[in-house]
């Protein structure tokens, strides 16, 4: 419930943030999503 939804936002967040630009592993220290949550949710293509 409630995680899901926290860590929903968090993503959103991400993606926002990567989008002004800023720096990937600022993102994931903010967040404390990893490089992967963010593969599996779509929000970082694969490289």
């Amino acid at each position: 419930g409630i995680e899901k939804g926290i860590e929903k936002g968090k993503l959103e967040d991400a993606g926002k943030m990567l989008k002004k630009g800023i720096d990937l592993n600022t993102i994931l220290e903010i967040t404390g999503l990893t490089e992967q949550d963010l593969r599996d949710s779509g929000i970082l293509s694969e490289k």
